[in-house]
């Protein structure tokens, strides 16, 4: 009689987990996964966005230099002064400014210091040559007469100190007695000292002048009137 082994179950169990792990075991594993490299639009955008960056400095730089190029140091006006008086070092100060071949400037370097102002001079504005000069304002045998000028009675282009200017009577009705006598009256020759600023309200301008001490009460006259026009002289110097 042939007897049969029965195998008991819970080898059978173990021999199916142990089949199972051997052949996981020889399963191969799958390779890692690789980093994608980063998008080669990313990288271009980036180059043109830096070559963008160069190109735009580049552009400011070509911009600003020859700006730059033109600043120079100027004189100042630290604070009014007056006609006549003897300029000093707290009465000027210097900038940095941009200015064109145009306009005339003093720098620091002109010596500018005991100079006399011939005109008045405002706190803030920019010094120019002919605002101050080395002469005393009024020669031996010259006397400063004010003339209040209307529009139309002074060159447009306006006057500069120093500018040699005839002083004519025009009264403007010659019949009138008054006009008469201004109308008869001889020009009067004289030198712009000074000027000051436009009347707000009627753009009238009050111009200072020398004149020889014989024509003063002349001029005076004439001028008290309102009648005076300015003409100026071909070469700018003193009559």
């Amino acid at each position: 009689m042939r007897v049969t082994r029965r195998t008991p179950l819970a080898s059978l169990k173990r021999r199916d987990e142990a089949s199972s792990i051997a052949r996981a075991e020889a399963v191969p594993c799958a390779p890692a996964a690789r980093v994608a490299a980063a998008p080669r639009q990313l990288q271009n955008r980036w180059l043109i966005g830096v070559a963008a960056f160069i190109l735009l400095g580049g552009l400011t730089l070509l911009y600003a230099l020859p700006l730059y190029s033109r600043h120079t140091s100027v004189v100042v006006m630290a604070r009014d002064v007056q006609i006549g008086s003897t300029l000093t070092a707290g009465d000027v100060t210097t900038a940095d400014v941009s200015v064109g071949d145009q306009v005339a400037v003093v720098h620091p370097q002109d010596g500018i210091l005991g100079k006399t102002a011939l005109t008045d001079l405002r706190r803030g504005s920019l010094l120019s040559p002919g605002l101050v000069g080395d002469a005393p304002l009024l020669a031996d045998g010259q006397d400063l007469v004010p003339i209040r000028v209307k529009l139309g009675q002074r060159p447009q282009q306006g006057l500069t100190p120093g500018q040699a200017v005839l002083a004519v009577p025009a009264p403007q009705d010659p019949t009138s007695p008054g006009g008469t006598a201004l109308t008869s009256a001889q020009p009067f020759r004289a030198t712009v000292a000074s000027f000051g600023q436009p009347d707000p309200a009627t753009g009238d301008v009050v111009v200072d002048v020398r004149v020889p001490a014989a024509d003063a009460v002349g001029l005076a006259r004439a001028a008290g009137t309102g009648s005076v026009t300015l003409v100026a002289l071909s070469g700018g110097g003193s009559p």
